[in-house]
């Protein structure tokens, strides 16, 4: 699924190319054509348009964790913490092992002052990434539910 060419068009910024390919390359593949939009948008911080391409990639049949992780990314961004919620627990359902998606679904039960639900979350994803900057993303959890 993944275009290598037009995500390093989009890693440099180079954002009105990366549209160009996009519309040349995806023009008959309204799945492909809708998400790779939807990552152009976020690169240039329209996350309102970003939702809507991600969402009608999703609505063509694209269902893998990597495009509801960028949708509730930018629900994120717009403070629509709900509907990210349910993009980064629908991201973990088709992939248990992607990373992002635990740790901004933590983010999110952290910004509600969930801190319980936020090390659970941490404390999932140390299950099988026990990479350091998690356990320090658990540290500062499991210290903010005896603070508070």
């Amino acid at each position: 699924m993944i275009d290598k060419n037009i995500i390093k068009y989009i890693n440099e910024n180079d954002v009105e190319y990366a549209k160009i390919l996009i519309g040349e390359k995806f023009k008959n593949n309204l799945r492909l054509y809708n998400y790779y939009m939807g990552l152009c948008l976020c690169c240039e911080k329209n996350f309102l348009s970003a939702i809507f391409h991600f969402n009608k990639s999703i609505e063509y049949g694209l269902k893998n964790a990597l495009v509801f992780y960028n949708l509730g990314v930018a629900y994120i961004e717009t403070e629509s913490f709900k509907e990210a919620e349910k993009c980064f627990i629908d991201s973990i359902e088709l992939d248990t092992s992607f990373t992002k998606s635990y740790i901004n679904l933590a983010y999110i039960y952290y910004k509600n002052k969930d801190y319980k639900k936020a090390y659970q979350i941490i404390k999932l994803c140390l299950s099988f990434n026990d990479e350091d900057y998690i356990k320090k993303i658990e540290k500062k959890l499991l210290s903010l539910i005896y603070y508070f």
